[in-house]
């Protein structure tokens, strides 16, 4: 027993000396007829300050037996990016993106804890820089939302994105973003819940590490720094990693997981080598997505060492949690309405001739986006286009503005106008569309055969 509980105790012993004497004093004056208001008043004040002090013994006696230890993971993962189609395009998540996870930690003998404060706050717009590897940071919040699984979050404030260097959608360059040196940290208090909170080692800053695909599949690939980082993942670590990315691992496209986005986009390279090169940039939300999804759930295995035991009168109380875990990624429900996710995707080519379009996906596990081709490998060829529009301004063509074309099976699709004012669309359904540029909208039906639109821009429509 601890001094601090050796005084109470003594304290508590005194009391009880206390209350014994003024109930004998009590009955003495009450044999006597003697009033005995003031001892009584005496009484319940000592009665109260045992009271006080017997929860401050109990307090006590439980701290001795507290149990608290560290779980140094191998790794989190902080998210998923995508890449995106054509030479030189890109895809940002800055403002209105809070791209991240939400996970639990299980193991057969860990269960039912409690999330406790953990690294960078809760906010969207406030939580602790981490350093990326290589170069860069990230700004992330980690908390929860229903006390029971952690939510990794970028803060508003940060941005994170990529680039590619390649027309058709190579999966080899998505990025996983790997919180390296995370520790669950794991107390109780006497029979109490069992408490979980995700921190950075020795309360150190999070160091995130971006490693591609390509670099999974082939570790031989990982630059040095990387691999420093990396070190303390195993081929169970490095395979569990694969097996998040359905592209990487050979996976479908999982209709639970990934949402679509209601529109798609045309990649348009120049007609001719030398046209300039424009590019399509837009935002991509969640807002107006179809329905809700969830259910979704990522198994992935880890390591994990125990890094500290706390030892207490000689006796050392550990989390048998054993030498591996695992962390269940779970789906962020999305709806039609409340916070919406958002991404800047810019889409570039300079190959000439090149056609793609695009459909997207939010991955509900990851807040990211992902691509996914509807063109035959190479794209589609010019021969391919099925309708062709002209859109001029003041007798002159509009170059380089944005076509939103919807469709009658209610997808929309967004492709812009070359330097002559031109745009082209592939693989459009029967029926009737709709073409609208800024505020002016055209109909026309497309009947399985080529059609040619024209359309005049008016100054004040």
């Amino acid at each position: 027993m601890s001094p601090d509980c050796d005084k109470i105790k003594t304290s508590i012993d005194s009391l009880n000396q206390q209350i014994d004497d003024v109930m004998n004093a009590i009955r003495t004056a009450e044999a006597d007829g003697i009033k005995t208001d003031p001892l009584k008043q005496q009484l319940r004040q000592l009665q109260d300050q045992k009271r006080g002090e017997a929860l401050a013994y109990q307090r006590c006696l439980e701290l001795q037996h507290a149990r608290q230890e560290g779980l140094s993971l191998s790794f989190v993962i902080v998210t998923l990016l995508y890449a995106p189609p054509g030479k030189n395009s890109e895809v940002s998540y800055g403002t209105g993106s809070t791209t991240g996870s939400r996970f639990t930690v299980t193991s057969s003998s860990l269960s039912g804890y409690q999330i406790g404060e953990s690294f960078g706050g809760q906010g969207e717009d406030s939580g602790d820089k981490g350093a990326i590897v290589g170069s860069g940071s990230i700004a992330v919040s980690v908390g929860t939302s229903d006390g029971q699984s952690f939510e990794i979050k970028k803060t508003t404030s940060s941005t994170v994105g990529m680039q590619s260097v390649a027309d058709a959608i190579d999966h080899k360059k998505d990025q996983i973003y790997l919180w390296t040196n995370a520790e669950l940290d794991l107390s109780q208090l006497g029979p109490g819940p069992i408490v979980a909170a995700l921190r950075g080692q020795n309360s150190s800053d999070m160091i995130v590490v971006p490693v591609t695909t390509e670099e999974l599949l082939d570790l031989s690939k990982l630059p040095d720094y990387k691999r420093t980082a990396l070190a303390k993942l195993t081929p169970q670590d490095y395979k569990a990693l694969l097996a998040v990315n359905p592209w990487a691992s050979g996976g479908g496209l999982d209709t639970k997981r990934y949402v679509p986005i209601s529109t798609s986009v045309q990649l348009d390279g120049p007609d001719h080598a030398n046209d300039p090169i424009g590019f399509n940039q837009f935002d991509v939300s969640t807002e107006g997505v179809e329905g809700l999804i969830h259910g979704a759930i990522e198994k992935t295995s880890l390591s994990a060492t125990i890094t500290a035991t706390a030892v207490l009168e000689g006796i050392a109380f550990g989390f048998s949690v054993g030498a591996s875990m695992q962390q269940d990624y779970q789906t962020q429900t999305v709806t039609t309405t409340g916070s919406s996710q958002k991404a800047t995707v810019k889409l570039k080519t300079s190959t000439v001739g090149y056609h793609d379009v695009i459909d997207i996906y939010f991955d509900t596990l990851f807040g990211s986006f992902a691509f996914v081709s509807v063109a035959p490998a190479g794209g589609f060829r010019p021969s391919e286009t099925v309708v062709v529009g002209s859109l001029t301004s003041a007798g002159a063509p509009a170059a380089n503005k944005r076509v939103d074309v919807t469709f009658a099976n209610g997808r929309q699709r967004i492709v812009w106008t070359n330097a002559k004012g031109q745009y082209r669309l592939f693989a459009v359904p029967n029926g009737p569309l709709t073409v609208k540029v800024g505020g002016q909208k055209w109909q026309s039906v497309y009947e399985g055969r080529p059609l040619e639109l024209t359309h005049k821009l008016v100054a004040n429509p």
